[in-house]
């Protein structure tokens, strides 16, 4: 099945390499539309092009950092009630990788098998209710001291940083891609606004 890939730099689609291109006979979750790449346009599964209209849902990025939880606010049927009511068909979800990975400072309950089932039961419900979710990497581990550093004395995900971590990163997605591979009203933003010059020592140009 297909899953759409967002690229966080300059907002291209592409089709993801993490799973098949049989993208005629794949299914969504239950009320939204099942999606598929073509060129640079997003499609149904019958041909129709889509263009998603959408909000940032954040909390899941950050709030464990304040030892309050995984979400912050309501994440139940009332509040995606209020989004639709907005004409909203796709919400963007912040994750951290660290909360994803399971890394072991932080408290169980906000973390590993906790924390990727309270990000699945979102998207179920986004998708119920008719909507796309946008699942993006937005805190990510890496020791950054430039002036895009958020924090710099610390590798843990624990603010924004200007580039992804391979080391981390990549078993994020990888866990993410095999969690979500039969759904497609999901599409992955591999990186919240990536900014590779404040990277120290990067050589890369921002796409």
């Amino acid at each position: 099945m297909l899953c759409a890939v967002l690229l966080a730099a300059g907002g291209l689609l592409a089709p993801s390499t993490l799973a098949s291109t049989n993208t005629r006979t794949a299914v969504a979750f239950s009320g939204a539309p099942s999606l598929h790449v073509s060129g640079r346009g997003l499609f149904t599964a019958h041909g129709r092009r889509v263009v998603l209209h959408g909000v940032n849902r954040p909390g899941g990025e950050f709030l464990y950092t304040k030892g309050r939880g995984i979400w912050d606010g309501p994440v139940d049927q009332a509040s995606v009630t209020a989004i639709k009511s907005w004409d909203v068909t796709a919400v963007r979800v912040p994750l951290n990788e660290d909360c994803w990975n399971g890394e072991p400072y932080l408290k169980p309950a906000y973390r590993g098998v906790n924390y990727r089932r309270a990000v699945v039961a979102y998207v179920q419900l986004l998708n119920r209710n008719g909507i796309v979710a946008i699942v993006d990497l937005h805190r990510s581990d890496g020791l950054y001291a430039g002036p895009g550093a958020h924090c710099k004395t610390t590798v843990k995900a624990l603010c924004m940083k200007p580039m992804p971590d391979a080391a981390h990163a990549i078993p994020f997605w990888l866990s993410v891609a095999r969690t979500f591979k039969t759904n497609n009203a999901v599409i992955f933003d591999l990186f919240n606004e990536p900014f590779p010059p404040r990277a120290p020592g990067a050589t890369e140009a921002e796409a």
